[in-house]
């Protein structure tokens, strides 16, 4: 009886247990507007797929279930195991196969790439230390995939090897045809950053993923003085640039400074835009768009729960000094540690950026990021200071 009751609780967690994989689309209603492409990133991996506006993604599941036997057709066993087991699988012509493992987290732990012949073949795979993962075989239309426990004690470096072929019939051992169109992995508990393309314009969205959609994406321009177009993203109500102006008229010498002309600092033009004093900054935004006050930095705060957690929501998850505490981009501001000027550069500890209240003369609010922690810190300093720039829609 207790036999029967177990391989009942098994089956039905089985069945629970099957991946949903998810279907992403997109659409626009902004009369004239044509999604172009667009590019989704694992927030927790960066890994990230390209594809044509019209396309559909399919984000997989890696973590949240098993394919049965009959599915799968093909095996990986033990399971659990003890740090070691053996796949095997089957390919029904000549292909070259990439073979991963990837942790629980959705990381990538393994990948091999080889040549694979018609027939059945058996590897022996060994994981990295306790814990679940998930074996992936990819051909060039077809994907097999497991979810294999390793009940190892200590560590030990992935690898894989190949045993042989062997004799087994093709009819339960091959590849299963994977979805259409391009595919992103991800676990249960990943932020999936898409980046949206129309004409100039781009619209950044970020989502946990828990169910197939459709998203309706509205656009808006945001094109600087100088006609460089800038993506953009919804926090709220509020709709930011999601990444930093590069608006330049001028550079300014390193060692001119003033807290009432405008002064441009170039360090790393490309990755961290313009840095600017108060002055310049109160005038740099495109038109229709301003410099935050500080009561709009505060409500930024609140949407993303609070002044000591929105840090790390707005912080990118790469470019920062370790260990980048917190950081997730759930918010999709992709926050980068642009550092500033004060008589010269100052490091990419840290990143600033202005508020247009100012205290007094000499002085006005900003806001700061740092890599040690998840905080916004709403600060000030002396308007001659070179900070980043951005902009809020009017």
């Amino acid at each position: 009886m207790k036999n029967y009751l177990s391989l009942f609780i098994l089956t039905i967690l089985t069945i629970n247990l099957v991946a949903q994989d998810i279907t992403v689309t997109f659409k626009t209603s902004d009369a004239g507007a044509v999604i172009d492409s667009f590019q989704a990133i694992n927030l927790a991996t960066n890994d990230t797929v390209r594809l044509k506006g019209n396309e559909t993604l399919t984000l997989i599941n890696l973590t949240s279930g098993i394919y049965s036997m009959q599915n799968m057709k093909g095996s990986i066993f033990p399971n659990p195991c003890n740090g070691s087991a053996t796949l095997q699988f089957s390919t029904s012509a000549d292909d070259d196969a990439t073979i991963q493992i990837v942790n629980a987290s959705g990381q990538l732990v393994m990948e091999k790439k080889l040549p694979i012949f018609a027939g059945a073949h058996s590897f022996s795979v060994k994981f990295s230390g306790p814990g679940i993962y998930i074996v992936l075989v990819k051909s060039s239309n077809e994907v097999l995939r497991f979810k294999e426990v390793s009940n190892m004690v200590g560590m030990q470096e992935a690898s894989l090897s190949y045993l042989g072929s062997i004799q087994q019939s093709l009819e339960t051992a091959t590849l299963k045809s994977a979805p259409t169109g391009k595919t992103l992995n991800y676990s249960t508990g990943n932020n999936i950053m898409y980046t949206l393309y129309s004409g100039k314009n781009s619209r950044v969205i970020a989502e946990l993923p828990t169910t197939s959609k459709t998203f309706d994406v509205a656009f808006y321009a945001c094109a600087d003085k100088d006609g460089g177009n800038y993506k953009t993203v919804i926090i709220g109500e509020q709709v930011w640039m999601a990444e930093n102006l590069a608006y330049l008229p001028y550079t300014t010498d390193s060692k001119t400074y003033s807290r009432t002309d405008p002064c441009y600092y170039v360090s790393n033009f490309a990755t961290y835009g313009v840095l600017y004093n108060w002055s310049a900054a109160l005038t740099a935004c495109p038109l229709g768009w301003h410099l935050p006050t500080w009561n709009e930095w505060v409500v930024l705060a609140n949407n993303l729960g609070g002044a000591g957690v929105a840090g790390g929501k707005m912080k990118s998850t790469m470019g920062w000094e370790s260990p980048n505490e917190g950081a997730t981009n759930e918010s999709c501001f992709s926050a980068l540690p642009g550092g500033r000027w004060n008589f010269g550069f100052s490091g990419v500890g840290n990143g600033s950026w202005w508020s247009s209240w100012e205290d007094n003369k000499s002085v006005a609010t900003c806001v700061v990021l740092c890599w040690r922690n998840s905080m916004l810190d709403i600060d000030w300093d002396d308007k001659y200071i070179g900070m980043s720039v951005r902009c809020l829609k009017d």
